[in-house]
């Protein structure tokens, strides 16, 4: 699970819980450059594409998350 945001003009990233959050750059902070990201998920990552002052990032995902582990084992028995 991701959670993608804005508005901290300097970006940041991080983790919690298995939940990666992610600021965007604010566009508004250069006259002559942009920020924005192009996103594709995949079953393993994400892959943010950064253009302008955005980072390109990879960011590796969970496919099968511990509640639905705990919820697979419980179905078998």
């Amino acid at each position: 699970m991701a959670y993608f945001n804005g508005h901290n003009h300097a970006g940041n990233y991080g983790e919690k819980n298995g939940i990666k959050y992610v600021n965007f750059q604010g566009m508004l902070d250069t006259p002559d450059t942009n920020a924005y990201s192009v996103i594709q998920a995949f079953k393993d990552r994400l892959e943010i594409d950064g253009f302008g002052r955005e980072p390109d990032r990879i960011i590796k995902v969970n496919t099968i998350h511990k509640h639905d582990q705990e919820q697979n084992k419980n179905d078998h028995h």
